[in-house]
């Protein structure tokens, strides 16, 4: 319950950047597409913004694509928005841990059935499982 002096915080805007942004007749990639819609919200956000990002920085080489995640993540944070983005790539997942003004999270997830339990773990670094996955899809084992 809310008590005198509880603060709710109100959003003027939320920006989102999910799904695949290619678009072969504008000659954008997925990685451009991502790109241009990114660029686009950091031109606009302020504070008092959401930005919801689904697998920043990928479609592109991974190191790279970490690197330019964190900046991006940490630029909208500095002009006061409230960023929250998934992620597989293990850079960001450290970035998140060992900065205090960011917080990992991770999604429950059942190994067996490979469905999402939908309960969001705070303060926990989520395990991509890529091998664990592969073998259960019956990839052929001399690969994994």
């Amino acid at each position: 319950p809310a008590q005198v002096g509880t603060e709710i915080p109100v959003l003027d805007e939320i920006f989102v950047d999910i799904g695949d942004q290619q678009n072969l007749e504008n000659a954008l990639s997925t990685f451009s597409g991502h790109m241009k819609n990114i660029a686009e919200m950091l031109r606009n956000v302020k504070r008092h913004t959401l930005v919801l990002l689904d697998e920043i920085g990928s479609g592109t080489e991974p190191n790279e694509g970490a690197g330019l995640a964190i900046a991006i993540m940490e630029t909208m944070y500095q002009k006061g928005a409230l960023v929250v983005a998934t992620t597989h790539y293990g850079e960001i997942k450290r970035f998140a841990q060992e900065h205090d003004d960011f917080v990992p999270a991770a999604m429950a997830f059942d190994r067996e059935t490979l469905t999402p339990k939908y309960q969001l773990k705070i303060g926990e670094v989520g395990d991509s499982q890529a091998l664990w996955i592969a073998r259960k899809m019956k990839m052929e084992p001399q690969l994994i």
